[in-house]
């Protein structure tokens, strides 16, 4: 039946993209569904009489059709008996959709659960649509050699691999996410190895640990305290651990499935600890288990905003049943272990051909730009920290898409603040001495670093050793935020 639905949906869909979407409905309305609002997009398709508005309506805002507009929205699916069973069902208000179908960006369609914008509240079996941590993670990512996806759920993270030509596995312990996924890569014509299990369990193989090239995962993270779970788990988003510990469980998984020279890139809640800093608990997890890694802090919240962004995420408002009882209790969970606030972030993971490298950074800012190619250009500057200087010296740098910001005081000739800004990626300032300054704004490609510092040395009639201890610190730092790269690194590019 999946797969006659997904011929059938083809057929239908064929005008069902984002980019026809968003300009049927108009800037108001697409903003006002980014808030889950409906209204006027439901205005906006009640008022004309075309299948691209019958399709919104059904497929997106959860409003029922009559026969002849449901057979005008989806012609195909309404005449093939097991794909309109699996997809419609009739009602007292007419003829309704079981789940939504969204049109991404990058023109996969997925399937998943409607939700709030349908007036749909989740439930322990909930499969989520694409939400921003999938859509960062995907930004993220760069797919190579053979891929797993843990916690798949609809699928949308294992489609684009599959769709690039990879050979991909994904896991989830929720069958029905797993049906939304075989459905989903049915509809968008590419093959996933989809499999059924917690985290790693589906790829420990009678022979042992699978291998992959890459590894991604947005896993059930989020922390909840047990107190809530009498009715069941949400799958989605609740692993069904004590605090953190789904989180650790899978960075410690991470080691034995990765294969040499293959990157995970995972996103996650972990606690911070009274008296702790935000990245101390995954500093600790990843301390012997042999990965380079480099932590990204996207937030850092308090115990309460947490517990009242995962309640209204779950439906509840102040004036629902329920919820001050709930609220108590996430409270209650935190303050028994000490935690003063739950940081969120992204985590990419390799590794360690040495002695492992860690990294981290908290990036509060709006995040825009290349992120993909960004991380990977930062991913090799941070493995430069295992080079000493000579070896440093004697390599060729370029710049990579960075600003330089001066500030003067009226009237005086020397900046009293020199800062180089990513034009792509986190956009972050680095602070520079007027040294590092003018050595990176030398790096064209064509010298050594070490000849660079050679030249720099002669126009201030200064040590080169002198001019090299003052700027290394420094330029190590530009290496690893991908200000700088190797000569020969940025030609491939």
């Amino acid at each position: 039946m999946i797969a006659a639905l997904a011929r059938a949906l083809r057929q239908d869909l064929a005008g069902y993209s984002a980019e026809t979407v968003a300009e049927f409905l108009g800037e108001e309305a697409v903003a006002a569904m980014a808030r889950e609002q409906r209204v006027p997009a439901l205005l906006r398709c009640r008022a004309a009489s075309c299948p691209l508005a019958a399709q919104i309506r059904l497929l997106r805002l959860g409003e029922a059709l009559t026969d002849k507009d449901a057979s005008a929205a989806l012609p195909a699916t309404m005449a093939d008996t097991h794909a309109r069973d699996v997809l419609l069902v009739r009602t007292h208000a007419g003829i309704s959709a079981r789940f939504q179908i969204v049109a991404q960006e990058d023109g996969l369609l997925l399937a998943s659960d409607l939700g709030e914008l349908a007036g749909k509240v989740p439930n322990s079996q909930y499969v989520m649509p694409v939400g921003g941590a999938t859509r960062t993670l995907a930004r993220l990512v760069t797919y190579r050699g053979r891929v797993l996806d843990v916690g798949t759920g609809n699928g949308a993270l294992a489609l684009r691999a599959a769709r690039a030509g990879h050979n991909v596995v994904g896991t989830d312990i929720s069958t029905r996410a797993l049906r939304f996924a075989s459905l989903n890569a049915a509809l968008n014509g590419v093959e996933v190895d989809l499999r059924g299990g917690s985290l790693f369990a589906p790829v420990e193989g009678l022979a042992g640990a699978e291998k992959f090239d890459t590894i991604v995962s947005n896993p059930p993270f989020v922390i909840t305290p047990q107190a809530l779970r009498a009715d069941g788990l949400l799958e989605y988003r609740d692993g069904g651990m004590e605090g953190d510990e789904l989180f650790v469980t899978l960075l410690r998984s991470l080691p034995a499935h990765l294969a040499p020279g293959g990157r995970a890139y995972v996103l996650g809640n972990w606690e911070v600890r009274e008296g702790e800093a935000w990245d101390e608990r995954p500093r600790a997890w990843l301390a012997d288990l042999g990965l380079d890694a480099w932590i990204i802090g996207r937030d850092e919240i308090s115990p309460a905003r947490y517990a009242e962004m995962w309640l209204r995420d779950g439906g509840l408002t102040p004036h629902s049943a329920g919820y001050e009882t709930a609220y108590s209790a996430w409270l209650a969970d935190f303050e028994r272990r000490g935690v003063a606030s739950i940081s969120l972030g992204y985590l990419v993971m390799g590794l360690a051909a040495g002695a492992p490298v860690i990294r981290t950074e908290q990036i509060t800012e709006p995040v825009t730009g290349a992120l993909r190619e960004f991380v990977d250009t930062a991913w090799k500057g941070l493995h430069y920290r295992e080079l000493d200087n000579a070896a440093l010296e004697a390599r060729v740098f370029t710049q990579h898409g960075a600003l330089e910001q001066r500030v003067h005081m009226p009237g005086v000739p020397d900046p009293f603040q020199i800062a180089l800004t990513q034009t792509a990626g986190f956009q972050r300032s680095l602070p520079v001495n007027s040294n590092l300054a003018a050595l990176i704004g030398a790096c064209d490609g064509e010298l050594t670093l070490g000849e660079l510092i050679g030249g720099l040395a002669s126009i201030l009639e200064e040590e080169p050793a002198a001019i090299s201890a003052d700027i290394m610190p420094g330029f190590r730092e530009a290496l690893a935020r991908g200000i700088v790269v190797e000569a020969s690194e940025n030609a491939r590019e």
